[in-house]
């Protein structure tokens, strides 16, 4: 007898020609841009975390270093390795916490597909890179469809899409069908 199969809903792939990368899609240099920016946000709300609001920023900062894998931007191993030795949380705390940011954010379990990963990777990197005070993230609606959520101020707004769009055109590219 066997089990029937279990359909899931086809996943975008990603071109990526690179042998090997820190984050699939993309460019190292980004991967390590959009790590460090968080390591430095986490690491201040790890400092402030007794405040009520800074413990539900780092439970959802924490559930999106799993969602998207964001150790690797550092070339860390695993969660563990990156809550005990980068931010200084007890890994059994840190993944507690994490769950909980999940739940709140409602994120699906364990990592995103590679192709969300490098479009936030991509959107945030190109954000910072060009000095704008914005940020990436995911969010998954009741439907279960992703999203990607970008968080930039009004007066830079026209600036930041066409940097994040320059940034995504690769991505695209990949995606059209030959005609």
């Amino acid at each position: 007898m066997r089990l029937p199969r279990v359909s899931r809903p086809a996943e975008p792939k990603l071109n990526d020609p690179r042998d090997s990368g820190l984050v699939p899609g993309v460019g190292n240099r980004d991967a390590r841009m959009v790590a460090d920016a968080r390591i430095t946000d986490l690491t201040k709300l790890v400092e402030s975390r007794a405040e009520p609001a800074s413990l539900d920023a780092l439970e959802r900062g924490l559930a999106e270093v799993v969602a998207l894998g964001l150790w690797r931007g550092r070339s860390v191993t695993a969660f563990d390795a990156f809550a005990e030795h980068i931010l200084g949380l007890p890994p059994e705390d840190a993944l507690a916490m994490a769950e909980r940011g999940r739940v709140a954010l409602g994120l699906p379990e364990g990592r995103a597909n590679e192709a969300l990963i490098a479009m936030v990777f991509r959107t945030e990197a190109a954000l910072r890179e060009r000095g704008f005070n914005g940020r990436a993230s995911m969010r998954r609606d009741a439907q279960g469809r992703d999203h990607i959520v970008v968080e930039l101020p009004v007066h830079s707004a026209a600036e930041g899409f066409e940097t994040i769009g320059r940034r995504m055109a690769p991505l695209a590219r990949d995606k059209r069908t030959p005609r």
